[in-house]
């Protein structure tokens, strides 16, 4: 069976589980997507090992195991999704000795992604797992894009509703000023606890940080990283990137 390439196309909240994840994969030449139900420990790692600049005071599983490949003169050189069985995918992690012999471990999917990304590994799958579990997103019809501006209309009510909360606590009268004057630990910490409270009714990468200056991010990434809340710190991490490329 022939083995297609596959790329990550992020992370998304489970509508039907809040304590899940959908991880999104794409095969490279048909853009046919793969969603993969993952737990928020693995989404976390996952996380973590997209964002390259984000590190911890200490190492996580993932990371422990890989510095032991690198001791023991191995190699990841790829992951392989060989089977999808009743909504379960199975992986393979092949590696390599340093004579040159391979070998492989059988894996769950999302720890065999968060170890091949933490590597740069390449992630496969068989055609037959791709015809089997992957969708492909069709052009909606107009009642379908009306109940859709519908939602997204309503994601905005929730955005302003956070910045206003927040906009009150800061205790400052409007966003501008709080960009100029920093928060206090007090208030970050509400913010943080506030947003990880309404982050179930907000789609993955739709928060508004509009509210919150440089300084005020990078306290919100200290206390995220506090809590081993590595997912939200990465999605912070990611808004700081994103306002430097913009300048």
């Amino acid at each position: 069976m022939d083995l297609v390439k596959l790329s990550i196309r992020g992370i998304s909240y489970s509508s039907a589980n809040s304590e899940a994840y959908i991880l999104i994969l794409e095969e490279d030449e048909t853009q046919k997507k793969i969603p993969i139900v993952i737990g928020n420990f693995e989404a976390q790692a996952i996380a973590m090992a997209l964002e390259k600049d984000l590190s911890t005071p200490r190492p996580l599983t993932h990371d422990l195991f890989v510095t032991f490949i690198q001791r023991m003169n191995a190699k990841l050189k790829s992951v392989i999704i060989y089977k999808f069985h009743e909504g379960v995918f199975f992986s393979n992690l092949i590696f390599e000795k340093e004579n040159g012999e391979l070998f492989e471990l059988d894996s769950r999917t999302s720890d065999a992604i968060a170890l091949g990304l933490r590597v740069e590994a390449p992630i496969f799958a068989y055609q037959q797992v791709v015809q089997q579990a992957g969708v492909e997103f069709k052009i909606v019809e107009d009642e379908e894009a009306e109940e859709e501006e519908a939602e997204l209309d309503e994601i905005d009510k929730i955005e302003q509703t956070i910045e206003e909360v927040i906009e009150e606590v800061a205790n400052t009268p409007s966003p501008s000023d709080i960009r100029q004057k920093d928060m206090d630990e007090k208030t970050l910490a509400y913010s943080y606890k506030f947003i990880k409270e309404t982050m179930d009714k907000l789609p993955f990468g739709n928060i508004s940080w509009r509210t919150f200056n440089n300084n005020d991010l990078e306290g919100l990434k200290n206390i995220a990283i506090s809590h081993e809340d590595y997912e939200f710190a990465a999605m912070v991490v990611e808004e700081l990137k994103r306002r430097e490329n913009s300048k």
